[in-house]
């Protein structure tokens, strides 16, 4: 029994420093993705077109939880309609 808890606890912090490592890669991979698109950005002079495509995603993000919950609130009449017809 022993054994068998000492495994699992192995896996467990093995699983923990996994998703760790993961995390910081992946915190390293988008600072240096950043900074070396900032560089080409400005070196090709094209900072003002990403700034736009930016804000335009956001915007379109901003809209896509706006029709998100739109669509929820007319899947709750629908159910509350079949609900009182029943």
């Amino acid at each position: 029994i022993e054994l068998t808890r000492a495994r699992r606890e192995k896996s467990r912090y093995e699983t923990q420093i996994t998703r760790l490592l993961a995390e910081v890669g992946n915190t390293v991979y988008e600072k240096v993705s950043e900074d070396r698109l900032d560089d080409i950005a400005e070196k090709l002079g094209i900072n003002d077109k990403l700034k736009e495509i930016a804000e335009k995603e956001a915007r379109i993000a901003e809209i896509d939880r706006k029709i998100g919950k739109e669509i929820e609130v007319q899947e709750e009449k629908v159910e509350g309609d079949e609900d009182q017809s029943k």
